[in-house]
């Protein structure tokens, strides 16, 4: 007897890969990639992404202290495209063009209003992945930059936007600001 096999999907730093697994290995991957469920359970398959994912989430625990530099790309680093996301990319690309809400991140003013009582926010998670891909946007040293993180915790707090499936920019933008605005609204009750 034949096991029932699925498609199973995987994206590396430069094409999507496609490998049919059996169905007991291959459980909601596509929902799941990047959550640590899926490093640990379907690693052999997922390495390439989750070593990806891993070293963003490495690289964002130190990126608030990323300074200005010579060799600082000043906002002219471009976003990689993680599957079918581009609707995110464009989105965040003009946001990160508003100067005044990007030199409030850059300076870290951000920090001392992250409300984490909020039951409406993220705790602030939303907003420091934010903060972090701003920081790689306009600090960093090169010229693309792959917001695995940002894209993991959009998907963590919005269940739409699980996957690497195309959405709408301004849903997504609403979202986005949404959960900025309640991560730092300073009203307590």
């Amino acid at each position: 007897k034949t096991k029932e096999k699925v498609e199973c999907f995987f994206f590396s730093s430069r094409r999507r890969h496609t490998r049919f697994l059996p169905v007991s290995w291959a459980r909601r991957c596509v929902q799941e990639t990047g959550s640590e469920e899926c490093r640990q359970r379907d690693k052999q398959f997922h390495s390439r992404f989750c070593d990806k994912a891993d070293e963003s989430e490495e690289e964002d625990s130190g990126q608030n202290e990323l300074q200005l530099a010579p060799t600082s790309k000043m906002g002219l680093t471009g976003l990689q495209n993680l599957g079918n996301t581009c609707f995110m990319n464009s989105g965040l690309q003009c946001l990160s063009n508003l100067l005044s809400l990007t030199n409030f991140f850059l300076e870290n003013s951000y920090k001392k209003d992250i409300n984490k009582d909020n039951p409406l926010g993220t705790n602030g998670k939303l907003t420091s992945k934010y903060a972090s891909m701003i920081k790689n946007l306009w600090y960093g040293t090169k010229t693309v930059y792959a917001p695995w993180s940002l894209k993991s915790a959009i998907g963590k707090f919005h269940s739409q936007f699980q996957g690497f499936n195309q959405h709408d920019s301004s849903e997504l933008l609403s979202f986005l600001l949404d959960g900025i605005h309640e991560d730092l609204n300073r009203v307590k009750k």
